[in-house]
């Protein structure tokens, strides 16, 4: 289990999350099932956002990346919408 870091990407953040997930004992014939599936709810469990948290648990199914997708939709809207007032 691990959180997004206040400076740190999404892309980061999911590629840590992949990283550590490589340790963990899954079954043998779902295992890549099972791991994305744990990679996902971890993802957005850790999410610094609670906007993007939000959003993602709008969806009743949700892959990984379709996760990652629609949080870094999110994300970039956010940051262009920021620009905006600045």
């Amino acid at each position: 289990m691990r959180k997004q870091n206040p400076e740190e990407s999404l892309q980061t953040f999911l590629n840590e999350l992949l990283v550590l997930s490589k340790g963990c004992n899954f079954q043998d014939v779902t295992a890549e099932v099972y791991r994305n599936e744990l990679v996902r709810d971890a993802f957005i469990n850790g999410l610094k956002s609670h906007e993007i948290r939000q959003r993602l648990l709008e969806n009743n199914e949700l892959t990984l990346y379709q996760a990652f997708d629609i949080a870094n939709s999110i994300d970039m809207a956010l940051e262009h919408s920021a620009a905006y007032f600045s």
